[in-house]
């Protein structure tokens, strides 16, 4: 994961992200729900806890290859508006000085936020 937003207090957006030779950046945008997980803070140990644990729950609601895009090293995530007032995410990458790298920047369309 490259970036994380807040949502509201129990809500994530993700940017996950990986990377093959030959096929290049894989680019999923991603929602993590932290409302029934288990708060592992004060566990020492997770190989050595006998608790139950409740992990966060995720779902994807954007994969950039699906969508016919070929991302570069997406690494940035924004929430904004465009000037009529419509709600966008904002994703970018830079070049890191390198010539086999892009610096891009996409911008969705928000149709709707997923529901609490």
């Amino acid at each position: 994961m490259s970036d994380m937003l807040a949502l509201d207090d129990h809500r994530l957006l993700a940017v996950e992200r990986s990377y093959a030779a030959g096929v290049g950046n894989n680019i999923k945008i991603m929602v993590l729900d932290l409302a029934d997980a288990t708060d592992i803070s004060a566990i020492a140990s997770l190989a050595k806890n006998d608790q139950r644990v409740v992990p966060a729950r995720k779902s994807q609601i954007l994969d950039l290859r699906a969508i016919g895009l070929v991302p570069d090293n997406i690494e940035a995530m924004s929430l904004g508006k465009t000037k009529d007032g419509t709600d966008v995410l904002i994703l970018g990458s830079d070049n890191n000085f390198s010539a086999s790298q892009k610096t891009q920047f996409y911008a969705f369309k928000v149709l709707g936020r997923p529901h609490q």
